[in-house]
């Protein structure tokens, strides 16, 4: 799936790249599919606080049998031309981790994976997540 919206607080656009992989037999039952969530706070023009903030990331999940086997993330500053992989501390069932944008940075993009026990994958891209206060 890509998906792309205007913001109101900038002159480019979000986009967002979803691709999802899942065994699903019976069209009768909900597809075990994954989604990657990102959490940060951010003000009312959707920035982050420049010079450091924490993400919380967590994975949906349509079915509860299958338990969450990896999950990583990336992040981008430069409008996803490169990308870094972060460390993530796990809590409870979730993780998060203190990102701390360059000098000059301006934006956030985000890229997460995950898959479970099951056999079910999502990979998530999405440039310009988040403005930079």
């Amino acid at each position: 799936m890509d998906a792309t919206r205007s913001q109101p607080w900038s002159t480019l656009n979000t986009s967002q790249k979803t691709q999802w992989s899942f065994p699903w037999a019976d069209p009768l039952r909900v597809p075990p599919m994954l989604a990657v969530r990102f959490v940060t706070p951010l003000d009312d023009s959707n920035r982050a606080p420049a010079g450091g903030h924490t993400l919380t990331v967590w994975v949906d999940r349509a079915s509860t049998a299958a338990t969450v086997k990896t999950a990583t993330v990336q992040v981008s500053y430069d409008d996803g031309t490169t990308w870094s992989t972060v460390t993530l501390s796990p809590t409870g069932d979730r993780w998060s981790v203190f990102l701390t944008p360059p000098a000059g940075a301006r934006y956030v993009s985000l890229r997460g994976k995950a898959a479970d026990t099951a056999g079910s994958g999502v990979s998530q891209e999405t440039i310009h997540a988040y403005a930079l206060g």
